[in-house]
């Protein structure tokens, strides 16, 4: 989920379920007019605070378990 922030800021917010509490994340942005995703950048919580504007990015999510097998990234759903 995301919650935007005035002044360009914005918190990515990840939900776990009990069993996937012992995966790393990582974050993927990339330009709205991109194609493909242009940042990775790793989350060590279930929370990040993400200095870029979401009126000019995509964010998205991925789980890494303890053997680097990656999900797919998902599009988060934005908050309020």
């Amino acid at each position: 989920m995301l919650n935007m922030h005035k002044f360009n800021f914005m918190t990515l917010f990840v939900a776990l379920a009990a069993e996937e509490q012992r995966f790393e994340r990582c974050g993927y942005m990339r330009e709205t007019s991109s194609q493909v995703w242009e940042r990775k950048f790793f989350v060590t919580d279930t929370t990040a605070v993400i200095n870029y504007s979401k009126d000019n990015y995509f964010f998205g999510v991925q789980s890494v378990d303890a053997e680097g097998h990656e999900s797919l990234v998902v599009i988060p759903k934005a908050v309020r």
